[in-house]
C-alpha cells in the first residue's frame, strides 16, 4: 500500500520538525537515522542534503560524541530466539554515578533498566522482580558468572518462576555483547544529555533509554518499542 506524505514546504516547519527528531526522542541520532524518521511522515525535497547540512551545526554532537571502534556484532549460534522474552540479557552497569540493572531482549533488541541501591544479591532480586511485574517473564536469562547476578538469591527467585538459567563465559564478547552495545549506547546519550542539556539522574537515564528504544531496527525499520509490540502481537509470549 503506498501512503501518499503530506509536502512539507515551509523551511521554519521543516527546521523545527529536524530539531524536534533530532534533540528530543533520538537524541541527537546521525544523519540517516534522523531522515529514516522524518521520512515515516513528513516529506520535502533534498531532505537528507538539508539534514546533513543542519545536523553538522550542532555543537553539541561534536563535543559529546564518542568516537568509538564498533565492537563485533554478536554472533548467537546456539541461543537463537524466535520469540519475544525467549531470551533475554541481564547485567550491571555503572554510569553516571549510579549503579543500574540493565536488560535486553535479544529477539526485539528492547531494553529495560532499574536503578539498585546497591550491587548486592537482595538489591539484584528485587530489580528482577520489577523486570518480571513490568516486562514479562523470560523463558531464559542470559548472566555471567559474577557474584552480583549468580547467587542463591538471584537463583532462587528465577527457579520460583521457572526462568532457565545461561551463564556466560567471562571475556566472551559474543555471550554476553548485545548488552554490553547497550551500555555503550546509553553511556553516550548520557554523556550527550549531560554535555547539551545539563541533565543528569533519573531524568537524564530515563530520557537515554527511550532515546534507545525509540532508535530504527537495522533490518525491519521498526523502532524497537514498536518492534516489541509487533512481535508481542503477532507472536504471543511464552508464559
Amino acid at each position: 500500500v503506498t501512503k501518499t506524505l503530506p509536502i512539507t514546504d515551509g523551511k521554519e516547519e521543516q527546521h523545527q520538525l529536524l530539531r524536534d527528531y533530532h534533540v528530543g526522542k533520538t537524541s541527537h541520532r546521525g544523519v540517516r537515522e534522523t531522515v529514516s524518521h522524518l521520512r515515516r511522515r513528513y516529506y520535502w525535497p533534498k531532505m537528507t542534503k538539508m539534514v546533513a547540512k543542519e545536523l553538522a551545526r550542532f555543537e553539541v554532537c561534536a563535543r559529546a560524541k564518542y568516537v568509538r571502534t564498533p565492537q563485533e556484532n554478536p554472533q548467537m549460534v546456539t541461543l537463537t530466539p524466535e520469540k519475544p522474552l525467549e531470551l533475554v540479557e541481564a547485567d550491571l552497569v555503572s554510569l553516571d554515578g549510579a549503579i543500574r540493572l540493565t536488560l535486553i531482549d535479544r529477539l526485539s533488541r528492547f531494553a529495560d533498566n532499574y536503578p539498585l541501591q546497591a550491587n548486592t544479591g537482595k538489591r539484584v532480586r528485587e530489580g528482577l522482580l520489577l523486570f518480571l511485574t513490568t516486562g514479562g517473564t523470560p523463558r531464559t536469562l542470559v548472566l555471567d558468572r559474577g557474584r552480583e547476578l549468580d547467587n542463591f538469591m538471584v537463583r532462587s527467585l528465577l527457579e520460583e518462576y521457572r526462568i532457565k538459567i545461561h551463564s556466560t563465559t567471562a571475556g566472551h564478547l559474543r555471550s554476553h555483547g548485545m548488552i554490553e552495545l547497550l551500555h555503550g549506547t546509553l553511556q553516550e546519550h548520557l554523556h550527550i544529555l549531560r554535555i547539551g542539556r545539563g541533565m543528569t539522574g533519573e531524568e537524564a537515564w530515563a530520557r537515554a533509554l527511550l532515546a534507545y528504544n525509540s532508535s530504527l531496527h537495522s533490518a525491519t525499520r521498526y523502532t524497537l518499542l514498536e518492534l516489541m509490540d509487533l512481535t508481542a502481537r503477532v507472536l504471543p509470549c511464552i508464559h
